[in-house]
């Protein structure tokens, strides 16, 4: 299967236009339109996106398992912990596929990640969530996870 050069889904043998970004894929970059540059940029940003929250997923899983079995914070905040980074996890992995889902559940578990990071004074991580937050929650996304091109 071949893949589109501006959102690597997948493309359909018989069609030239992605199904995703609604641009022909045989297409040069140079004769874009003002609309495909954007739509070509805002669809990078979402698999960038959704591949540091698989990323961040992971280092979660990972310092909750590590929290749990040390005992250095209470067992319930690990498993939520745990379960948070899970989520991320699925959450990336989906994002990077374009799931429909992803707009809500995006602006959900961005906002609760800045109220996190809030809350434990984490600077650099709500730098990253308040960026991950307002592309995910653009009107752009929007029309790129819903198909609405």
């Amino acid at each position: 299967m071949k893949s589109c050069k501006n959102c690597f889904s997948r493309l359909n043998e018989a069609d030239s236009v992605c199904a995703v970004c609604k641009i022909e894929c045989n297409k040069d970059r140079k004769t874009y339109t003002k609309e495909e540059k954007k739509i070509s940029y805002w669809c990078r940003t979402l698999h960038i996106i959704g591949f540091l929250s698989v990323i961040g997923g992971c280092f979660g899983v990972v310092a909750g398992l590590y929290s749990f079995f040390a005992k250095t914070v209470s067992p319930i905040l690990a498993v939520i912990d745990i379960v948070f980074a899970f989520i991320f996890v699925y959450f990336g992995l989906s994002l990077r596929k374009f799931a429909k889902w992803c707009y809500i559940a995006g602006i959900i578990l961005y906002s609760i990640a800045v109220i996190f990071a809030l809350l434990e004074w984490n600077i650099l991580r709500l730098l990253f969530d308040i960026l991950f937050f307002y592309y995910l929650a653009s009107p752009t996304t929007k029309k790129i996870l819903y198909r609405e091109l």
